[in-house]
């Protein structure tokens, strides 16, 4: 069943990228759209909407994100293990929610980054 969705990613370089483009071609995925990192201030619920309003460059973490919005769960399953197989360090995965449709990117790397050291402090792998 394929869905509606689309995956937002940050912080992939264009081989990555290009290993992606084979990922959804071949599990007939969703596609994807690329975040920059002068978008840091944008609201998650613009990004969805295609609004492309660049704001100033802005510390961010040195990370992968991939961020589903609107996937079914097999598409993200499937798009998980793919993605783990082209990433030269571990994305950090996550949905879109009620809640981080309000927030910029910059603060929903934060929080995940510290979601993401905790998981790591106390002991869990694939974090």
């Amino acid at each position: 069943m394929k869905s509606n969705g689309r995956m937002f990613i940050y912080g992939f370089d264009e081989e990555e990228i290009e290993g992606l483009k084979k990922i959804v071609t071949e599990n007939k995925l969703p596609g994807f759209s690329k975040i920059d990192k002068n978008m840091s201030k944008m609201k998650i619920r613009d990004l969805i909407k295609g609004v492309n309003v660049l704001t100033y460059d802005e510390e961010l973490p040195d990370c992968r994100l991939v961020l589903f919005n609107k996937f079914v769960d097999k598409e993200i399953e499937t798009a998980i293990k793919a993605i783990r197989t082209i990433s030269k360090s571990s994305p950090i995965f996550a949905t879109v929610t009620p809640t981080s449709m309000n927030w910029t990117l910059k603060s929903l790397l934060d929080e995940l980054n510290k979601e993401r050291e905790w998981y790591i402090k106390n002991g869990y792998k694939n974090a």
